[in-house]
C-alpha cells in the first residue's frame, strides 16, 4: 500500500539476503523505490569506499537499475535533507495526491491493547481528513475516535493525507494491515464488523483438518497425527503475527502445530 519504498541497507553489512528480499517485493509490486545506506558515519566516507558501495549494490539488485542511492547517517542527520528532497521529487514527478476534504481512509500499521486506554491503534491516513469523533471501521472493528495523537504524543483534532496518527476509540485491537473508514452510520459499520467476524471464523473451520468416516481408517492406519494447541499473546498484533507464523513452520509427520487464537493483551483464563 505504499507509494515510495524506501530501501534501507546498513553501510556496514552491505545487501544482505533480507535486503534483496524487499527490494524484490518493492520491484514486483511496481513501486518507485529509493535505495537508502544507512549508518555513513560508521565507515571510511571517500570516493573509493561510495563508489564500490554503490558498484555493489546495481550489482546485487540489478533490477533496480534506475533506483537513487543516498548515503545517509540517521545518527549524525547526515544526508537527511537530500532524502527528504529526494522523496519531495519522487512524489512529484509520480504526482501522487490525496482529496483532504474526503472521509478518511488508511491502513492500520500497528496496534496492541493498553491497560488504561483500552485498544490503540497506529493508523496511516492515505486519503480525506480524519477528526476526533469521527466512527471508523478498521477490519473487524469499529468505534468512535475518542482521541488521536501524532508521533510526539501531541493531541490533534484531525489529522490529513500522509500522515501517522495514533487513535483510541476502538471496540477491539485490530490487525496490522487492516483497511480503514470513516463512516457516517454505526450501525451499519457494526453490522460490517460482525460479517467480517463471522466469515473469518467460517474461514478457519475450513481450515481446520475434521475427522470423518472417510478418512478414519487412513488416520488410524497411518498412526494418528497429535495436535499441539497454542494461544498466542502479544503486546503488539505485529509481534503476535510473526510468532504465530514461526510457530505454524514447526509443524512436522508426528506434531501438528496449531495456533487456535491469536491477539494482544495480558494472559487471562
Amino acid at each position: 500500500r505504499a507509494d515510495v519504498c524506501l530501501i534501507m541497507i546498513d553501510a556496514t553489512e552491505g545487501v544482505t539476503e533480507q535486503d534483496t528480499k524487499v527490494a524484490g517485493m518493492a520491484h514486483e509490486a511496481g513501486k518507485a523505490s529509493i535505495i537508502v545506506v544507512n549508518k555513513w558515519d560508521l565507515v571510511e566516507k571517500d570516493d573509493k569506499t561510495m563508489a564500490r558501495m554503490t558498484e555493489e549494490i546495481r550489482r546485487d539488485l540489478a533490477y533496480m537499475t534506475y533506483a537513487p542511492i543516498l548515503f545517509i547517517s540517521a545518527k549524525t542527520g547526515q544526508g537527511l535533507d537530500n532524502l527528504l528532497e529526494m522523496v519531495i521529487l519522487t512524489a512529484e514527478v509520480l504526482e501522487l495526491k490525496a482529496n483532504p476534504d474526503a472521509s478518511a481512509s488508511g491502513f492500520v500499521i500497528e496496534a496492541n491493547l493498553d491497560k488504561g486506554r483500552g485498544p490503540v491503534a497506529t493508523v496511516l491516513i492515505q486519503r480525506g481528513t480524519l477528526h476526533t469523533g469521527d466512527i471508523v471501521i478498521a477490519g473487524k472493528t469499529v468505534g468512535r475516535v475518542r482521541a488521536m495523537t501524532d508521533d510526539r504524543g501531541r493531541k490533534l483534532d484531525s489529522a490529513g493525507p500522509s500522515m501517522p496518527v495514533e487513535i483510541i476509540g476502538l471496540s477491539e485491537v485490530p490487525d496490522a494491515g487492516d483497511l480503514f473508514y470513516a463512516v457516517e452510520d454505526e450501525r451499519m459499520a457494526r453490522e460490517l464488523a460482525e460479517q467480517r467476524k463471522t466469515e473469518e471464523k467460517d474461514e478457519k473451520a475450513k481450515m481446520q483438518e475434521k475427522i470423518t468416516l472417510e478418512n478414519l481408517f487412513s488416520h488410524i492406519k497411518e498412526g494418528e497425527v497429535k495436535d499441539f494447541n497454542i494461544i498466542v499473546k502479544a503486546d503488539v498484533q505485529g509481534s503476535a503475527e510473526a510468532v504465530t507464523a514461526s510457530l505454524r513452520k514447526l509443524s512436522n509427520e508426528e506434531v501438528r502445530v496449531q495456533v487456535i487464537h491469536s491477539g494482544v493483551g495480558g494472559i487471562n483464563e
